[in-house]
């Protein structure tokens, strides 16, 4: 977000400059001559002033396009993560749950077969 900044201050200096410049030159106490010939210069340094500023915020855009690819790399990496890490609490619990439910099982197996041992005992 800095670097953004830093771009947008360097193209509004440069403009500044330049808007500077010229209202300068027209308010400034020479000749009519001397003026135009100053106006001249500056209307042909604004092209190098503008390619100076596309430049400049080409290399911010760019330096910003770097910054979001590599924020949402990581965003993308801690979100692979953690989706490992809740597959392997799945995986846990499920054998958790199906060890308990075998558990169960065998008690209720075991249970039935006291109570057909007792009613065959019981005949």
């Amino acid at each position: 977000m800095a670097e953004n900044r830093t771009g947008a201050f360097i193209g509004g200096l440069l403009l500044g400059t330049a808007v500077g410049t010229a209202i300068g030159l027209l308010l400034a106490p020479r000749s009519g001559r001397e003026t135009r010939r100053l106006l001249k210069k500056s209307a042909e340094a604004l092209p190098e002033v503008a390619e100076d500023v596309t430049s400049s915020l080409q290399y911010q855009s760019e330096k910003l396009l770097d910054s979001a690819q590599k924020s949402l790399d990581e965003a993308l990496l801690r979100l692979q993560q953690a989706v490992a890490v809740g597959k392997e609490a799945m995986v846990q619990k499920r054998q958790e749950l199906t060890q308990a439910q075998n558990l169960r099982t065998l008690a209720v197996d075991e249970v039935d077969l006291e109570r057909q041992d007792r009613e065959e005992e019981a005949r």
